[in-house]
Parts: structure tokens; sequence; C-alpha cells
């Protein structure tokens, strides 16, 4: 008997998957740059010296004394006391007529300046934080000529790496390309002057400017070049700093494993010179490298051993709400929300009851929140949102306000109160508006508010949406929110059904993405491209454009994006029924995400694999004299075999209930074609236990039709038909269409005494969200759009022997 695959999602319904992603709302910040860029020179080390150089005048050694407490200052957040000091500094070097100590002095106080700016910002004074920046950028010109006059190189340099470092802080891309021509101006100078540490750090700042500008292989670039330059004169607090730049730079490439070597090298630097704060900012940041992995128990690990750190810092206030905030990622990401929700109850308990600060309280409570909605306990979450939202509102912190309404928001959405998410992310977005925080509100529309409205199918208020994004985004000059815009505008159009307007914003942002040479963007842009011309019908764009974006995958070499390429271009060709192209395409898909150690990506390619192969496997003839025919069918039900426990072992690695309960069902429907009805029986019963015991309805119905099946190839009847009266009652509670043609295909079946009356629907295995309120929305698809269509037995005949022997061939899988 046929075994049924999980049948592929109408077109319509998987757009709007695309669109509104995971149940966890989708937060694009630059958290690498909130705070968090090059923060001081590292020039510590050098004046503690001659701080104790005895044969150093007495006012050299306090000013450079007075220089450490400035960096220092500076590092642990006290910004008042840091640009006492730093000015300070400036006046007695100028005074003792000491050029070098000048310029390094100047360069701090831009960064404490740089500091203020980035403090007003998050505190809603937007005025306050522009007037910071442009008196930092005047500072620096008006220096720049004195140093200019003076006939000082190395100091005109200093000032225009100050100019490059003001001038590319959100500023839009105006500002950055003249930041990065000051940059590139200045490191000309430090090469010719042999100022090896102060190249490094022009090179340093390009990667960041160039990060902005998603243009991350000439980032990838620079940072290996400021390595470089900081490990051939030994500094290696700057050579730390670099090595992170690179990771950062590697892990938005998807180049995770090299992501995390540079991490562990910058981690390993610090703990040899680096001070507590420093070795946990690298653990903090080594460990989001770790969690896009999803290596969870490193991150549990790395967690733990930053939490350790804590008491060694003297002041660790300021740092507990990032530990807590990742400890608390790393229970979520590890399936231990329970945990998670138990460690941010305790850490509050201790913070009241040691007097610590509001600000970090109501951190530490909009972590909780997080973890109280991954523990599925909506009503506390919600209770505790409005208390930190009420504590915010004394401390007069709107951009605290606006993260927890943000919050609030995903909490509501997971608990499928779509009207409260929606209030809640539309007063995310206000607070950030009266605060003056474009680049955030922007974002906040289109991942937050724009998420509930697609949900909610209120298409026009999710374009008018995208329309005010887009008119901040050109308002602050930033091409890559310009860019997010069309391409969220495309994704709209396609789903109303406009596919030649969308088409047209989709390749708009392709020429933004052109402009600032951002390969990958423009690879996902062609991705969606590819997807609006399937939903219209129209297959040779769709493959052109599928083929295009795998061209492009191929340049950024990223393999997790070049996966995902291949996996797209798969769906494009079972849409046209070349089922051999296809099998290759997502067989290529799996290959690249086990070379990627990608453990969930490469289960879900296999799933997808197994329904085409399976569907193949059942069009030949085994019950001929073919001995040929019948060894090929067993080989690659052999292997088909060895893909599932694969899958399996996959599923288990990461955790992934869900998936592994997709493996299992495959493992029996394997075993069935095999004539193993007993090792199928084990499969179905394990799949339905699993499914029973997280209520878990999608996997219950496919353990229940699996059993059907096998009941039919044992002739018992009797259990068939009480298998499928329990699989029309899940349909019937499930609610989908899918569900019920899978139903009504078995009931075919059985009234044919198991006979093969019917083929059933094959398709790509795709898991579909059981509450997903867009399911009953989606169910009859619009006109135009293309489904997959099940592949016939007489088309496949053809060539059916051909396709199986290159599945068996060779030893590679």
């Amino acid at each position: 008997s046929s075994i049924p695959a999980p049948p592929q999602e109408p077109r319509r319904q998987q757009l709007v998957k695309t669109m509104i992603g995971s149940s966890k709302v989708s937060s694009d910040r630059d958290s690498m740059f909130v705070g968090n860029h090059i923060v001081t020179d590292h020039f510590l080390s050098l004046y503690g010296k001659i701080a104790e150089d005895a044969s150093a005048s007495k006012q050299i050694r306090e000013v450079a004394a007075l220089f450490c407490d400035a960096e220092v200052q500076l590092e642990d957040g006290n910004l008042d006391e840091a640009m006492r000091a730093a000015e300070e500094c400036v006046a007695i070097f100028k005074a003792e007529a000491d050029a070098a100590g000048v310029r390094n002095s100047l360069r701090l106080l831009v960064h404490v300046m740089r500091a203020q700016a980035d403090e007003a910002r998050n505190r809603g004074d937007r005025k306050e934080a522009r007037e910071l920046l442009e008196q930092a950028e005047s500072m620096a010109d008006e220096e720049f000529v004195t140093f200019r006059d003076a006939d000082d190189a190395p100091g005109q340099a200093c000032m225009l790496l100050s100019i490059a470092e003001v001038a590319g802080a959100y500023r839009g891309s105006s500002k950055r390309d003249e930041a990065l021509g000051c940059a590139e101006e200045a490191l000309g100078i430090f090469q010719e002057c042999e100022e090896d540490k102060y190249a490094g750090l022009a090179k340093l700042i390009m990667s960041e400017i160039y990060v902005r500008k998603r243009n991350l292989h000439a980032a990838r670039r620079h940072a290996a070049e400021a390595v470089e330059f900081f490990a051939k004169i030994g500094d290696k607090l700057c050579q730390a700093m670099a090595l992170h730049m690179a990771a950062l730079t590697e892990a938005r490439m998807g180049a995770l494993e090299m992501a995390s070597r540079a991490g562990k090298r910058a981690l390993k630097l610090l703990q040899d010179v680096g001070s507590p704060k420093q070795q946990l900012f690298s653990m903090i940041s080594l460990g989001n490298v770790y969690l896009q992995r999803e290596d969870a128990h490193l991150c549990a690990a790395l967690g733990e051993a930053a939490m350790a750190l804590l008491p060694q810092i003297n002041d660790a206030t300021n740092w507990e709400g990032a530990t807590v905030g990742f400890m608390v990622e790393a229970y979520i990401h590890n399936k231990q929300a329970e945990k998670a929700v138990d460690f941010c109850r305790n850490m509050l308990q201790q913070m009241k009851s040691s007097g610590g600060r509001k600000k970090e309280v109501v951190h530490i409570m909009q972590k909780l929140v997080d973890a109280l909605t991954s523990n599925n306990d909506f009503e506390e979450a919600t209770a505790v949102a409005e208390e930190a939202l009420s504590m915010a509102e004394e401390l007069g912190c709107k951009r605290l306000k606006a993260q927890l309404y943000e919050e609030l928001s995903h909490s509501h959405f997971a608990a499928g109160n779509s009207q409260e998410a929606l209030e809640a992310a539309e007063l995310s977005a206000k607070t950030l508006r009266e605060m003056g925080a474009d680049h955030d509100e922007v974002l906040t529309r289109l991942q937050v508010v724009m998420k509930v409205l697609i949900v909610l199918e209120k298409f026009q208020e999710a374009r008018q949406q995208i329309e005010l994004a887009k008119d901040i985004a050109e308002r602050i000059e930033e091409k890559p929110l310009q860019t997010f815009c069309l391409q969220l505008e495309s994704r709209v159009l396609s789903i109303m059904g406009d596919s030649q307007q969308a088409a047209k914003a989709a390749e708009l942002a392709v020429d933004l993405l052109r402009e600032e040479g951002d390969k990958r963007g423009e690879c996902q842009i062609w991705e969606s491209i590819s997807e609006i011309h399937l939903s219209a019908g129209d297959y040779a764009s769709s493959l052109r454009a599928a083929k295009r974006a795998e061209q492009l995958g191929h340049d950024v070499g990223d393999l997790r994006l070049l996966a995902n390429m291949k996996a797209a271009l798969c769906q494009v060709h079972m849409s046209a029924s070349e089922h051999e192209e296809a099998l290759d395409s997502i067989m290529e898909a799996v290959k690249l995400a086990r070379a990627d150690d990608d453990a969930r990506s490469t289960a879900q390619y296999i799933f997808t694999a197994m329904g085409i192969w399976i569907a193949a496997l059942q069009s030949m003839d085994v019950e001929s004299d073919n001995k040929a025919t019948v060894r090929l069918y067993r080989q690659g039900c052999e292997k088909a075999l060895r893909l599932a426990h694969e899958a399996v072992r996959c599923a288990v690695r990461v955790e992934d209930k869900s998936a592994e309960s997709m493996g299992h069902y495959w493992v029996g429907s394997t075993e069935l074609m095999m004539g193993r009805a007993e090792k199928a029986t084990e499969a179905a019963e394990l799949v339905l236990s699993m499914a029973q015991s997280r209520e878990d309805k999608h996997a219950e119905f496919f353990a229940r039709s699996l059993s059907a099946q096998i009941s039919l190839a044992k002739n018992d009847n009797a259990g068939a038909k009480t298998h499928l009266q329990e699989l029309q009652d899940l349909a019937k509670e499930i609610k989908e269409p899918q569900a019920k043609e899978m139903a009504d295909d078995l009931k075919k079946q059985i009234l044919d005494k198991g006979g093969k009356s019917g083929d059933v629907p094959v398709a790509a295995p795709t898991t579909v969200a059981a509450d997903a309120p867009v399911a009953a929305a989606a169910a009859a698809p619009a006109a135009g759009q293309v489904e997959f269509v099940a592949p016939d037995h007489d088309s496949m005949k053809s060539y059916i022997i051909q396709m199986v022997k290159g599945m068996t061939g060779g030893g590679d899988e």
C-alpha cells in the first residue's frame, strides 16, 4: 500500500508563514553596535607603565594615571567622570607639549562623547544625541586643522579616524560613505608613519562601517587585517577586539564554525591579559555564536562560566542584566524553559534583596517575561510585563518601555491573542517614535507590528506600515532599511495576488543591494522573486530567479545560505513535476547542511527528499520478475532507511521533538515498504507515544495514518477501519484541508480492500503549525497559484529505473 507523505501546504500559506517567521518576535537589532562599538583604544597598559616610571616627571606620571582612570571609567559606564578626566588629560598634555598624549587623549574624549550620545539615544533624547555627535565631529575638525598647521601627520590621522567613528554612528548611508573615506585616508597616513596600532584601529573601524553597509566580504577582510596589525605589535587586547569583529562578521556571513574559532581565540587572549569584565563580554559574544549554531549545551556551559565571573567584578550591576539575558536564551534554546523561569526569579530576588538598581531589575523582569512565554505561562508573563512597564515609566526610560511592549506583544502572539499583540506592538512603535529612534522604529513596524497584521489578514494595513517605514528609512538615508521595506512589500503584494507589482518591488530592492555590494541580501531577494513568480504560475521565471539565487549563494560562500537556495530550487522543480531535478537539488542541500554541521536543517531537507524518494520507489514495478528492478528497489529502500535514521539522530541532537517524531514516521514508512511490518509498528507506536505526551495532533495524525497502512499490509481491514475513524476525527480537529485529503485517500484504499486504486499525494514534508491562525484562510489557494501535483505512475515509469540507479549508485549519500 502507498505510504502517505506529509502534504505540501498551498503556496499562499507558505508565503504567509515566510512573512511571520517563527513564533518568537525577530528583532534584527545591531546589538553589536548598541554601546558595543570601539569603546577605547586600550592605552591602559602603556599609560599604566608611564605612571609607574620614576624617570618621568611628576606631571607626566599624574596625567598618565589620570588617563588610565578615564579609560576605566569609560569602560564602566561612568561617563561624567570619564569626561572630566579626559578633558583634564587633553589640557595637561597640551601644556606639556606631549603630541602623542594630546592625540591619544583627544581620541579618548571622542570615545566618551560617542558613548554619551549612545546613552542619550537610549534615553530617548534624540536631539541631545545628535548634538553630542555633531559636537564631537566639530571638535575633531578643529583639532585636525591644529595638527595640520603643526605638520603633525599622526595627529591629523587620529582626528580623521575620530571623524570616521562619529560619522559612522547611525547617521545614514551618506555619512557612512563619508566615514569610510576618512578612515581610508587615516589608514594611509598611519601606514606611512608606521603607526601599526592606529593602522589596526583604522582597519577595525572600516570593518565596522562595512558591516553597517552589509558589505560583509569587505568587513571580513578588514577585520582579518586588523588582527594581523595588532598581532604584529603584540597588543593582545586590541587583537581580541579585532577577533570579536571578525567573529561577528563570520557569523553574519553564516560561517559559524569560523566565527566560533575567532571567538575562542579572543576569549583565550582576554583570559591572559583582560579584565573579568572583558572576559565576561567575550564569553557572552562567543555564546551568541553558539546560540546561532544551536549548540545549547555549550551555551549553557559558557553562561555558567559567565555567572561565575560576576563576583569578581567590583560593580557587576551593569553586567548582570546582559549575563542573565544570555543565560535565559541558553536555557530556552536548550528546551529548559522552566529552568529559565526559576533562574530569573532567583536573580530577581537576589537583586531586590541587595538593593540592586531599578533599571537592571526591569531588564531581568523583561527576560522573565520571555522565559514565562516560552514556558506557556502567558497570564503570569502579562502580569510581570505590566509591572515592569510601570517601573520603566517611573525610571523615565522610553527604550525599556519599547522593549517591554515588544516582549508583551510576543507573549500575546504566542498565546493566540492577536488583537492584544497588535496593540502592544503599536505601543512599542509609538514609544520609539516619541524618542526619535528611527532605525528601531522601522524594524519594529516591519518585524513586530506587521507580523501580527499578516496573521490577522489585514494586508492593506500591513502595506501602510511598510509605507510609513519606507518614509522614515528614506529620510534617515538608510539604504539597508529601504531594501528591507521593499523586500517585505513584495511579499505582501504577492500574498495579495499582485505578482507583477511584487516582482517590481523586489527588483528595486536588488538594485539597492547591488549599489551597496550586498550579495547575501541580493541572493535572498532573488529567492523571494522566485517564490513570487511561482505563486503566479510562471514556472520559467521562477526557475531563472531560483538559479540566480543559487549562483549568488555559491559566490557568497555561506554553506547554510547555499543549502537554503538548493531547497528553494527543489520546490520550483517539484511545482513543475521535475522530480529527478528536485531530488538532485534537495540531496545537494542535505550534503551542504551536513558539511556545515547544521543538524536541524539536515533533518528538514532529508524529510523533503524522503517525500520524493518514496514516491519514486512506489512507482517501481517490484512485483515483476525483473530481478534488477527488485534489487534496485531494495537498495533504494535501504538507503532511504539510513537517511530516515540520520534525520532522527539530527533531531535528537537539537532536541526537536517534532522533527524526531517525523523522522520515526519515515523510518516506519520505509520499514513497511521493505515488508517489515513489525518494525514499522514499533516506529508508529513510538511516534504516537511522543505525540500524545506533547499533545501534538499533527504527529498523532501521521502515526495513526502509518498504523492504518500497516493494518492494510497485514490484510487487517477491521484494524485499518478503526485507525481510519481515529484519523478522520483528528482531521476534523486539525481543520486543515491537507489532513482531510489524506484521510479520504486512506478511506478509498480501505474500501478497495487495500488495493492500489489511487496514489496518495506525495510532496515535500512540511510541518504545518497546529495553531497557525492563517491555516483556515490559506485553505483555498488563490486563482493562478501553483500547487504541487503528485508524480503520476505512467509519467515516471520511463525514467524511474535510471533515477533509482542514481540514488543507489556509489557510496556518497
